[in-house]
């Protein structure tokens, strides 16, 4: 079996995305990579292809890939892996599937060896932000709006749980994907995808199943929360772990460990422009 990493890309060029392949490449993953392409021009639909990348897409122009229905792709993206995966699942004989963001996403090292060895008896990674959703600004609002006062009241004291950097094995991936897509068709914002996992991933159903990862284990730093020079001095005093550290080019756990993932990089200067030199060209 062998696992899958796929991202969910609409209007990039190359450029923006190439720190997220360029990162992957060399970290060590040896699985499927995929990219599920909305609004991209043939030329990166070409890099993509000559870099290994299996492209999930509804519709091939000329001069790219298009979808022209209305969407918002950190919603449907949810039901699209899902549709097209079931089919995938089988045939590439897949295993554990990852499914980070793109754009403010980087590879330290190879995800398939951090779940082995660390998801145990679990079947899905749920990283955390250290942060409950009380204390931070975004997601208070976000679940508020998307949910309602009842909602939040339930949920307020959870530590948020970030949507851009889960994975898992991919039986149990699809079905939260799915249950996650039908979730945030009930929310009222634009964007209740993270509202809609957090919400998902806290039923027991889903919770007895889940690895809800510290930052401290090494699977994903949350930088918008843990590291953002512009609100971590209103976050820390409500952060339930300590902070990562930057050391040269790579960011670390407290402990000294690499990140197996970096998300929302680009939020901290110091940490972008060593990172961009790094994984960028």
């Amino acid at each position: 079996m062998r696992d899958i990493v796929i991202g969910s890309i609409t209007g990039y060029d190359f450029q923006a995305i190439a720190p997220w392949v360029n990162s992957l490449e060399r970290s060590g993953f040896t699985g499927m990579k995929a990219m599920l392409c909305y609004n991209i021009k043939q030329p990166v639909i070409d890099e993509l292809a000559k870099r290994g990348f299996t492209i999930f897409a509804f519709e091939q122009t000329p001069e790219g890939v298009v979808y022209t229905k209305p969407f918002n792709i950190v919603v449907e993206r949810f039901f699209h892996m899902w549709l097209f995966l079931q089919g995938a699942k089988e045939k590439y004989n897949l295993r554990y599937l990852i499914a980070p963001d793109v754009r403010d996403v980087l590879f330290q090292s190879n995800p398939s060896l951090w779940i082995e060895q660390n998801i145990n008896d679990k079947k899905i990674i749920a990283p955390e932000e250290s942060i409950p959703y009380e204390n931070e600004s975004w997601g208070k609002q976000n679940l508020l709006q998307s949910y309602g006062g009842d909602i939040y009241t339930a949920h307020c004291k959870n530590t948020i749980i970030n949507a851009g950097t889960i994975a898992g094995e991919i039986d149990a991936m699809l079905d939260l994907f799915l249950t996650v897509y039908l979730a945030s068709k009930g929310g009222g914002t634009i964007n209740p995808d993270q509202a809609a996992l957090n919400i998902v991933l806290h039923t027991k159903a889903y919770r007895d199943m889940t690895y809800f990862a510290p930052a401290s284990a090494g699977w994903a730093c949350q930088a918008g929360v843990t590291a953002d020079p512009a609100k971590i001095a209103a976050y820390r005093p409500h952060l339930t772990e300590a902070e990562p550290v930057f050391n040269n080019d790579t960011v670390l756990t407290p402990s000294g460990k690499p990140f197996a993932l970096v998300h929302q990089y680009d939020r901290v200067p110091l940490w972008r422009d060593a990172l961009l030199k790094k994984y960028g060209q």
